[in-house]
């Protein structure tokens, strides 16, 4: 599932870019990000990943609902090395205005300068939510799967991806225990699915149809378990995904 805020004061309570700024994607309008899983890197070749984050307006306590009045970005943890993030807002502080969609946007780019390693590879961004201009005691934590492959690694094949179809997909949840739902904000289109182990063996294929109101459901290779690559393709043009099946 989309990587939702758990910003309640209950749950909270207890417990410059190389390429530019980036412009929110207006599509969206649940509380998420999207996409919530990053495309890889490959050392030496430039990188940008850009993700839209939709903010929850407010939160219920009991029978009150309590606007919340900002959101900022306080840390972005662990990016591979060779890679900055910028927002599309300054300092990455939004501001709230209620009874309207909030977004905002973080651009991670540059060029890897080194593999990532194993078990280290996941990125993690803070948010900081504001009630009654007050910060809310505990930031939440965002997760992202960033792996930075070897330029010589299988995955660093070359890539041509469109801006219509291919660059707006997400497929969700990430882990999950073999199915995934499958979306797209493009147009409909037949798109060919591939699915990839670490050595680079094809271990499956299917097609699925982007821009269906409801997302479809794409299942990994049956007993398969781990670190799997999906290959999303229309045409020429393609992106792999890196996912985790447990």
């Amino acid at each position: 599932m989309k990587k939702f805020f758990a910003l309640t004061i209950v749950v909270l309570l207890q417990g410059t870019s190389l390429f530019g700024q980036c412009t929110p994607d207006p599509v969206p309008t649940v509380p998420g990000f999207y996409p919530d899983t990053f495309m890889y890197g490959c050392v030496g070749i430039p990188y940008s990943q850009v993700t839209t984050v939709v903010f929850r307006n407010d939160t219920s306590v009991g029978p009150l609902t309590i606007p919340f009045e900002s959101y900022k970005i306080t840390a972005v943890s662990n990016l591979p090395a060779g890679l900055t993030y910028q927002c599309n807002q300054t300092n990455c502080d939004w501001t709230i205005v209620q009874n309207q969609v909030n977004n905002g946007c973080v651009i991670i780019s540059g060029t890897p300068t080194a593999p990532s390693v194993p078990g280290n590879d996941t990125v993690t961004v803070d948010i900081e939510a504001t009630l009654f201009s007050i910060p809310l005691p505990q930031p939440a934590q965002i997760k992202f799967y960033l792996p930075v492959f070897p330029a010589n690694s299988t995955y660093c094949w070359p890539t041509s991806i469109t801006e219509d179809v291919i660059s707006k997909i997400m497929v969700y949840p990430n882990p999950s225990s073999g199915l995934f739902y499958f979306k797209s904000f493009g147009g409909i289109k037949e798109i060919g699915l591939e699915w990839f182990d670490g050595s680079g063996r094809i271990l499956g294929k299917s097609e699925v149809t982007s821009g269906n109101s409801v997302p479809a459901e794409i299942h990994a290779p049956e007993g398969y378990t781990g670190l799997i690559f999906l290959k999303v393709s229309e045409g020429d043009n393609f992106k792999l995904l890196p996912l985790i099946v447990h």
